[in-house]
């Protein structure tokens, strides 16, 4: 009888998942959505992913797998991390030709081949991890000198121009990933301390230091948090959804979707933060009138828990329709005056799903776990099915 409880709770020790996924930076790799989220980035983006193929008996994973948590945790966005349990997904692991464990493969945008980490499996360790990963960082950013500062700045003037002043050599891989993240919507540069010139020309006082120049705002705006991937990102981002190249210039301050963590969707905000948007889907809360805030702060809660995930190849949006004005919406998500979520891929191929639970943050956390396991089933969304949003006066 001990020996089978033994047995028993070795087993329940072996099959434990080594990344808590929803609240881990490490994506779950599955047989479901490895071909997306790991081939189809490498075809058709820059980014660099690192996954970690792993069995639970391979006596060297657990202590990595918490090193690789707190790595994703620094370096979210900068890469893509994901991690493949191949006692679960052995098809991957065959395929990919995985013969020892844990293995931590590099996938750098084709056409460059996948490398894997070469270090002895108990010496296995997030510096060369990052070692390895950085060489294939793309670069979109431009090195700016006294020479080239006005071109870089006259040049396309409704972009954005983003620069870094540094006294360091080299480029930062955090500015290299925002350059990739950003590419289209702003333009990077990086100023050496040494380009004096450039330096006294915007007041530029210690490094490193990141500004923003927009050819509407007299100043340069300064960014003022940490020098940190993810709060640049954010306060980058404000931007580059404002304006974009042969777009217009309207101030981010007449758009105050863009500042608000659940706003309304409507006929000025949705291509804003959901219908002209790729990578991301759109959880709306469909009410007759303003929902009552109870029900927006369980999408608030929701948004702080998976904001986590912005990086992970499925980034959640939060808004909600009102219905009593938006009726066309109504009838195409069979909204019946009770308040209920549909959680919108505004993709090229667009498709929709019914949350099926409680409006609460336990149930709907159990239909995002459907989708990030690929088990969700969506609907298909015709562009000819997707209605005008109504003209509003009070816009």
């Amino acid at each position: 009888m001990k020996v089978l409880i033994i047995l028993l709770l070795l087993s329940i020790v072996l099959t434990k998942p080594l990344y808590d996924h929803n609240r881990s930076y490490v994506q779950r790799i599955t047989q479901l959505n490895f071909q997306k989220q790991v081939q189809k980035l490498r075809d058709t983006s820059k980014y660099v992913s690192i996954i970690h193929f792993y069995k639970h008996s391979d006596g060297h994973s657990p202590k990595f797998a918490k090193d690789l948590d707190q790595f994703s945790s620094e370096y979210r966005g900068v890469f893509k991390i994901g991690a493949v349990d191949c006692d679960a997904d052995s098809n991957i692991c065959e395929k990919e030709r995985i013969t020892q464990f844990p293995t931590v493969r590099v996938y750098p945008p084709t056409p460059l081949p996948s490398v894997d980490v070469e270090v002895p499996s108990r010496e296995l360790n997030t510096q060369a991890v990052l070692k390895l990963s950085a060489r294939y960082l793309h670069d979109n950013s431009v090195e700016i000198t006294s020479a080239n500062i006005d071109t870089f700045v006259k040049e396309h003037e409704a972009v954005p121009k983003v620069l870094l002043f540094t006294d360091k050599t080299g480029n930062p891989i955090i500015y290299k990933a925002l350059s990739v993240s950003f590419e289209g919507k702003l333009f990077l540069g990086i100023v050496r301390h040494t380009e004096e010139l450039v330096v006294q020309k915007y007041n530029i006082r210690k490094f490193p230091s990141v500004i923003v120049l927009i050819n509407t705002e007299k100043k340069p705006i300064i960014y003022k948090g940490e020098m940190k991937y993810q709060p640049i990102f954010e306060f980058l981002n404000v931007y580059s959804q404002t304006f974009v190249p042969g777009g217009n210039q309207e101030s981010s301050a007449t758009k105050p979707w863009l500042s608000e963590v659940v706003p309304e969707i409507h006929i000025k905000s949705n291509r804003d933060i959901c219908l002209g948007q790729e990578g991301i889907l759109c959880v709306v809360l469909l009410s007759s009138g303003r929902p009552q805030q109870k029900q927006i702060d369980v999408l608030k809660n929701l948004h702080q828990l998976y904001d986590r995930k912005i990086e992970r190849g499925i980034q959640y949006k939060f808004m909600w329709l009102d219905c009593s004005i938006e009726q066309k919406w109504a009838v195409l998500f069979g909204f019946e005056n009770k308040p209920k979520v549909v959680i919108i891929n505004p993709g090229k191929r667009k498709r929709f799903i019914d949350h099926e639970g409680d409006l609460t943050v336990n149930e709907l956390q159990k239909t995002f776990d459907k989708i990030n396991g690929g088990d969700a089933r969506f609907k298909r969304l015709a562009d000819s099915q997707i209605p005008d949003f109504s003209i509003r006066k009070d816009l």
